[in-house]
């Protein structure tokens, strides 16, 4: 998978395949929270493609991010106000 997957203890679900599993990319920003990871997160490492100069006209390059879980979910899951979720977190 070159990189892509998820990082952490398994929480059971499908994708939690061993053999897509990575190492927890300890002290890189979330995609969605920009807060570090740490080394007890789990998470998934994705592919995410932006324009080279912040403005959406430039050379397109990719990068392989890391997302937590609860940042991935929070952003897929249409949650209202559940105790678990901080919409603030998410910009």
């Amino acid at each position: 998978m070159s990189g892509q997957g998820w990082f952490g203890a398994s929480w059971g679900a499908p994708c939690c395949e061993p053999d897509d599993h990575v190492p927890t990319p300890v002290g890189r920003k979330c995609l969605h929270c920009s807060k570090p990871i740490e080394a007890t997160d789990q998470g998934f490492v994705s592919p995410y493609v932006r324009s080279e100069d912040g403005t959406g006209k430039g050379s397109m390059v990719s990068s392989l991010e890391p997302t937590h879980l609860d940042c991935f979910l929070a952003a897929i899951l249409p949650c209202k106000g559940c105790p678990n979720c901080q919409p603030e977190r998410f910009h």
